[in-house]
């Protein structure tokens, strides 16, 4: 899981990358990740999340 992002490399030509820091590592294990893959992560793991807790009716509420 992102901790939090330390750095970006936007090069012109080249897609935008971040230096990611991980929860529960330490820094050498920091690395460069490309934005198309962090969205696609997160875009899967919100997908498997919906999957396994559906949305329950909220009847009566308003």
């Amino acid at each position: 899981m992102v901790e939090r992002i330390l750095n970006h490399c936007d090069v012109e030509g080249v897609q935008k990358s971040y230096l990611i820091h991980w929860c529960d590592y330490s820094p050498t294990c920091d690395n460069w990740e490309a934005r198309v893959q962090l969205i696609d992560d997160i875009l899967g793991l919100i997908e498997r999340y919906d999957e396994s807790h559906p949305l329950r009716s909220k009847k009566g509420l308003r």
